[in-house]
């Protein structure tokens, strides 16, 4: 599992979100302005997440109306699932985090015996041009 901390106060907190392709053609895109955000929340004691994103050309946009990271998985290497957890906070400040799963368990899971392995690269790069300039 791979995890990204965005550091408070690097993106403007009245226009920050996430962008991402769910099987489109065309990212999608999410503003926080909504309130808290937690993909990674698990369901039950059965099922260990409420939801992830699709990200079906392995790249995940997050940033404001002024500048973006854009955050890149090799969805050939390994199918992750992105997963982003916001905490708006006092004073534009705010928690954010995305993760990557490998794997999320529910009531189908069987364990095996095998050794699981699992690989996977990252690739941050960070731009000036706003979350929704595609």
């Amino acid at each position: 599992m791979a995890h990204v901390t965005i550091v408070p106060g690097v993106f403007d907190a009245a226009s920050l979100g996430f962008a991402v392709r769910n099987g489109g053609r065309e990212r999608e895109v999410f503003r926080f302005r909504d309130g808290p955000v937690h993909h990674g929340e698990a369901y039950s004691t059965l099922v260990t997440a409420k939801g992830g994103l699709g990200a079906t050309d392995g790249v995940l946009v997050v940033g404001d109306d002024h500048r973006r990271l854009v955050l890149r998985h090799d969805p050939t290497v390994s199918a992750l699932v992105p997963t982003v957890r916001f905490l708006p906070g006092r004073d534009g400040r705010y928690f954010l985090r995305v993760r990557w799963s490998a794997q999320e368990i529910d009531e189908t899971f069987v364990p095996g015996n095998e050794p699981w392995h699992v690989a996977w690269a990252l690739q941050i790069t960070a731009e000036d041009r706003g979350l929704a300039d595609d």
